[in-house]
């Protein structure tokens, strides 16, 4: 399967972006002075933002592509014979 391994990366990066977040979530409650935990809560948030958008911008094709295909299979519908069509009588 040709870039499945890119596939899994970037859902990687996605799900690592929710580790960073909780992390950054629980900052407040670690035993550090408050410029640590400023700073700490900061690096997380970099660290999640970077990784979810590394992990968009690699699945991002896929995904949409997919998304589209679905979207565009569900708006075609049935095929339509000769006198079928809208405005047909």
């Amino acid at each position: 399967m040709p870039g499945g391994w890119r596939k899994w990366t970037g859902i990687g990066l996605i799900g690592l972006s929710g580790v960073w977040f909780a992390l950054m979530l629980s900052v407040p409650f670690w035993p550090f002075s408050f410029e640590v935990k400023a700073l700490l809560a900061i690096l997380f948030l970099v660290l999640m933002e970077v990784s979810f958008w590394l992990g968009a911008a690699i699945v991002g094709k896929q995904a949409l592509s997919r998304f589209w295909a679905a979207r565009r299979s569900k708006r075609e519908g049935p095929a339509e014979g000769p006198g079928d069509g809208p405005g047909q009588t």
